[in-house]
Parts: C-alpha cells; structure tokens; sequence
C-alpha cells in the first residue's frame, strides 16, 4: 500500500484521490508547512517563496519514489537526480535544492522545527537565492512523508492589461455565438512562462499532459485579431475551461514606431467525461 501523497494548491482544490478526512489533513500540513517556512524567511528580510506548479509535480514524484521504496533519499539507483528531475519538466531554473523527511506526528510546527535543526535543510529554506517551491506531503501507514522542492526562477514582465483585453474579448465573441468558457487563473503565471520559453526558441510544455487539455501558442500584433482566433478555436474545439498567459516582443520594423508582437499561450481544456 502506497498511502496517499497530495501536494496542495493555494486555491484548495484536490490534486488526488483519497479519504476526504486524509486529504484535508494533508492539505493543513502542506499549507502549515509553507507558512512556517516564509515566517522564517521574514525574520531575516527575506522574501517568501511563491508555489509553483511544476515543483508541486516534482515534488509529488519525488514523495511517491520514497513511499515506494520506504527510504527517505534525494537520489535511488536508476533514478534521476535532482536537477534532471528540474530539467525534464523544462524549468529553466538557476539553482535548485531538495528537502526529505518523515514524521510521526503530524503537527506541521513539529515537522518544520526538525527541518530547522537540520544545517543542510536550514540552509535550503533560508537561501535567499530561492525564488519557488514546491511541497508534497504524503501519508504511509503511520508515517508522512515530505518533500520540499526549491528553485530560482527568472522574473517575468507581467502582461496584466493585455490578458485582460484578450478574457474580455474572448467572452464577447463567445456571447455572441451562445459560448462561454471559465478561466482557471492558476494557470496564468505558468502559461506566462510557456509564451515566454517560446518566445525565446526554448521548450514550452511545461503542463503535465492532461487528458482532455490542449496547449496552444498564438501570435499577432494586434489584440483584436487573436480575440476572433482564440474565440474561433474554442468554438471549433468545444473547450469549457481555459487559462491564457502574453508575452510581449517589441518591435522596430523599419521605422521609429514601436510595435508590439504579441505570444500568447491559451490552455483549453474539455470538461471531464461524467463518471
């Protein structure tokens, strides 16, 4: 028996199956762990770490390969190491760390204080070249496990208005054609990201591969024709849920007047087959 291993999402909602008294529980740790964490950040100066995506699916990984083997390690022999681990999800991060633990108690302040005691897992949670984590708790029999995933990320320019624009616009053309599509603002920084990686000839799929769900870069120079492309597309994919994020290029052509190029990364997903 596995157990079950969740890495929570700031927005609650579930990212496994099991027991709902079980998952909450985990959720409370995963979400008490965090807390802490930045409170130790704040009382030297430090900036908190935000959660991303990517890291929490790192993260889940990670925790299952332990509860699997029941041995708390960074590294298992045929498995990858930490940093192709980062790599293969298209993380194009500076530097990254890992932390691993067990416990028989599950009072996050517990769990947090023996990883403060811990030079090397002290020294991960106050480096103040982190940017992002990623935490996962899971449960085995009487024991939880966890995993701390931390990286620096570059800072991305934000692109609120034009997202902005572009949900708008969407919805109008959707409304006049009886359509409608839910926007999942989680999605939003890392589909940034997606617009961004493309933008500069790198990987894009940074999404797990979601039954259902589609990752699609769009490019114009002007907002108003990607708004009837997008709308087109959802309409021609039947999509119900959906996540966009802009990257801006500025550009000179020919002339003093500066333009912009927008990419945009536009996750369309079908609602789930009823059970």
């Amino acid at each position: 028996m596995l157990g079950l291993v969740l890495a929570f999402s700031l927005s609650g909602e579930r990212q496994d199956a099991g027991p709902k008294a079980e998952e909450a529980e985990l959720v409370r740790i995963g979400k008490e762990l965090l807390d802490y964490l930045n409170l130790e950040r704040q009382l030297i100066d430090l900036p908190p770490l935000k959660i991303e995506v990517v890291l929490q699916r790192a993260a889940v990984e990670h925790n299952r390969k332990m509860m699997a083997m029941n041995q708390l390690a960074h590294e298992f022999p045929g498995y990858p190491p930490l940093i192709d681990r980062l790599q293969k999800q298209g993380l194009p991060f500076s530097l990254c760390g890992e932390n691993v633990g067990w416990s028989e108690s599950k009072l996050a302040r517990f769990i947090h204080q023996g990883l403060m005691t811990s030079p090397p897992h002290r020294a991960n949670i106050l480096n103040p070249g982190f940017t992002h984590c990623g935490i996962a708790v899971g449960k085995k029999g009487d024991r939880y496990f966890l995993t701390q995933e931390f990286v620096a990320l570059p800072s991305m320019p934000r692109n609120d208005a034009a997202e902005q624009s572009l949900r708008e616009g969407i919805d109008r053309a959707l409304t006049e054609t009886g359509g409608k599509v839910a926007w999942i603002p989680e999605d939003r920084w890392l589909l940034r990201r997606a617009a961004y990686a493309y933008l500069q000839g790198r990987s894009y799929r940074f999404f797990p591969e979601d039954k259902g769900c589609e990752l699609v870069i769009f490019k114009n120079s002007k907002l108003e024709p990607l708004i009837v492309e997008i709308a087109s597309y959802v309409q021609r994919k039947g999509g119900r849920r959906a996540g966009i994020g802009v990257a801006l290029n500025p550009t000179k052509p020919g002339s003093m007047r500066m333009l912009f190029l927008y990419f945009v990364a536009f996750r369309l997903c079908r609602e789930p087959d009823p059970q």
